[in-house]
This record gives C-alpha cells, structure tokens and sequence, in this order.
C-alpha cells in the first residue's frame, strides 16, 4: 500500500501496529516518526512511539509521548496503563500507581494487565499487604495463569503466609510444564524454598528469552579502550555498577567500607549509580569515597553502557 499510497498516515499507522505485534521495535520507530510527521494530531501514533521507545529502554522519551497522547485524548486506559508501566520499570514504583488506578478507573471492565502492573508497583513500595489483594483478585479471575500464581506466591513469602506453599509451588510446575513457560523472575525464584539448581537456571534461561527484548540480547557489544592493556596508565579501573545506594539497602551498608579499603595507588574507583538520589549520608559517604561518582539513573540502557565503555573500565 505505501508503494501505492506513499507517506499515508493511515497506512503507515497500521503498518506500526503489525510492528509492535512482531516486536520489531526498532523497525517499527522511524515508520511512526514518519506518521506522526504527516498527523500530529492522532494520540494513537503517539502511544505507540511511546511503547516502541519503552521495548528499547527509553523510559524518559517514552513517558513524553503517552504525556503528549493523553494532551490529546485523556480518556484512553491504555495509555494511562503504558504511563505506569514506564514508571514501573524505572523503578519510580510509588509514582506509577496513580496513573495505574487511573487507567483502571477509565476501562470499562477489569483491567488485569493494569491491575497486575499495579500489584508490582504496590510489592515494590512497601505496598505488601495491598499487592497480596490485588495477585489474589487476579488469580481468582484466571485460576491458571501461571505469572499470577508466581507473583502471589511471592507476595505470599513476602508477608509471611505459608499456608498452603508447597502445593502453591507444585501448582506453578505444573502450569508452566516444569519452568518451560515464564511464571516468575528469576530474583523473586531463589526465595522460594524447594527449587532446585537445575529450576531456578531454566527459570533464568526462560525469563531472559521470553522478557529482555531481541533488540538488547542481540545488540553489538561496547568495547572497551582496555588503555591498560597497551600501557596508557598504570591503575587498574574497576567500576561498581547499583541502583541500591540508598539508606534502606543492604548493597548501601555493605559497599561503602568496601570502596574505602581499596588501594589507591593500584586501582582507579567509578561508582555508576541508577537510583535516585534520596540525599542520604550513605549515598554521599560512597560518592566521597570514590574518585567518580556517575549518575546514570536518567540515562537508557545505552546510553549507560556507551559511558562506561567511554570510561575505559577493566573490571
């Protein structure tokens, strides 16, 4: 059709969503750069940027185009359930729940995909008891979803109820053909007690295949300058790399004394930080203790991983 039709904005629209659907992301950008260009004013163009640009981690430009299509249509649940999203995986949990009640609140029916969304964010801000409501509601609805099941297993750990776990367990074998199928992340896996080794790396193996975008497992590696090597300096560079450097974390009680020990005339310290900064006397201890302190937590996966390949990290 666009042979035919060249620069339709209808077609270049539909073009989009077949895209998305096949999660050629990256494929599917410049086709919506491209319609938008020729009609600013559909909010549909602008959530589906925002989605492409949310699958290749690029949360702040994301959230600036679901903004830009709720300018235009403030009523459409999907974009206000994308919005959080995006907060959500830049760990902004508390912040993505108002936009995830929203899109509730504006669909018709029950919104599992927002409400399962909010649930996350509820468990990963406190929110436990709120979270365990919402994963019961949500498996109650679909008995044998098996992502449900998991989550509320692991809201369960989390505010300790044990009744019935070991069935629980059993169950999400069964509905994931042995960890064949994704049913829980990998982090949230090793707190469940019965796991083997040999489950716990499929469940890794399946979750990286089913959830981490092509457009990343696939992308070039950065390479390094390895200056080292070649004898450009003498100190060896070693790069501590953490969301968790914040008074209320185990990584924030741990690293500090860590970085502080480490012999200075040998080895040069970079600490790239990724959460935000909560102004505590932890976080600034650690920036004192090392020569560069990075924030990165604004950056995308990228444009991380080009600063540190810049940076000329050994280890």
């Amino acid at each position: 059709l666009l042979r035919l039709l060249p620069n339709h904005p209808y077609v270049l629209k539909a073009l989009s969503f077949g895209l998305i659907g096949q999660r050629d992301y990256d494929v599917a950008l410049p086709v919506l750069e491209q319609a938008i260009r020729q009609n600013a004013k559909d909010p549909e163009l602008y959530n589906n940027l925002g989605i492409c640009l949310a699958a290749v981690l690029r949360w702040d430009e994301a959230v600036d185009c679901f903004d830009r299509a709720l300018a235009l249509d403030g009523n459409d649940p999907e974009v206000w359930k994308n919005k959080g999203e995006a907060f959500c995986h830049m760990n902004r949990w508390g912040e993505a729940v108002p936009f995830l009640l929203k899109a509730i609140e504006l669909h018709p029916g029950d919104f599992d995909a927002a409400i399962h969304t909010l649930a996350q964010a509820l468990a990963n801000s406190g929110r436990r008891e709120e979270a365990f409501v919402c994963y019961s509601a949500l498996l109650e609805d679909a008995p044998d979803n098996p992502c449900y099941l998991g989550n509320l297993i692991f809201a369960g750990l989390a505010t300790c109820r044990w009744d019935g776990l070991t069935e629980a367990v059993q169950r999400l074998r069964v509905l994931t053909g042995d960890f064949e199928r994704v049913g829980i992340a990998p982090l949230n896996a090793l707190a469940i007690p019965g796991l083997s080794a040999a489950e716990l790396r499929r469940i890794a193996e399946v979750y990286s295949r089913e959830e981490i975008p092509p457009y990343f497992l696939n992308a070039p590696s950065f390479v390094s300058r390895r200056g080292n090597a070649d004898g450009g300096r003498s100190r060896l560079r070693i790069g501590y790399l953490s969301y968790d450097l914040v008074k209320d974390h185990p990584v924030a009680h741990v690293i500090p004394r860590v970085i502080e020990l480490h012999d200075r005339i040998r080895v040069e310290i970079f600490v790239y930080s990724m959460g935000p900064d909560d102004g505590s006397t932890i976080r600034q201890r650690v920036a004192g203790a090392c020569e560069h302190f990075v924030d990165i937590g604004s950056l995308g996966v990228e444009s991380s991983a080009a600063r540190i390949a810049q940076d000329d990290i050994d280890i």
